[in-house]
């Protein structure tokens, strides 16, 4: 694992890597907890606390576009962002059911789906634990160059995939 790449990324890549980590943490704990007590609802609002930030943060980082600055992973955050408010809004309602079937429908999208999806080829969280290869072409049709990825080697490819630099682009 290289962290080189997450804080070369930028400060709200590696908040939003950050927060993200840290409720996967509160919320493995969270689990283990027994329903109902102060110690639940003390770590219950910090992952809330921690997962609307990652959600909140996500829309800062623009990495991969495919709508203006925006990518299906930021519909994510708006579900992650409206799941949060259901389950809270259910729990301060008595609705103990309904809290429960929000906050755990949370961990296939919010945890699993975007937690994949961050670890595709030329996402920052694919180089911090997959390293960083040279030039890699999927298909003879994308070429992604993640080694020494600077301002200057970046070149914006059509279909807005990151991370291409000139080099590889002009190979294909």
């Amino acid at each position: 694992m290289n962290l080189t790449p997450l804080f070369s990324a930028g400060p709200v890549v590696a908040a939003h890597a950050l927060m993200a980590v840290l409720a996967v943490a509160v919320g493995a704990l969270q689990i283990t907890l027994r329903k109902g007590t102060a110690m639940h609802r003390l770590f219950g609002w910090c992952w809330v606390v921690l997962m609307a930030l990652v959600a909140l943060s996500s829309f800062g980082i623009h990495e991969f576009r495919l709508f203006g600055p925006f990518s299906p992973i930021h519909l994510l955050s708006i579900l992650v962002l409206y799941s949060l408010w259901k389950g809270v809004a259910h729990v301060q309602r008595g609705n103990i059911d309904g809290h429960q079937r929000a906050m755990i429908s949370l961990d296939p999208y919010a945890m699993v789906l975007t937690g994949a999806l961050t670890l595709l080829p030329g996402r920052v969280m694919h180089a911090v634990f997959f390293g960083a290869c040279n030039s890699t072409c999927l298909s003879g049709k994308i070429c992604l160059n993640y080694s020494k990825v600077t301002r200057q080697n970046l070149a914006f490819h059509p279909i807005k995939l990151p991370w291409h630099s000139r080099e590889c682009l002009r190979n294909l």
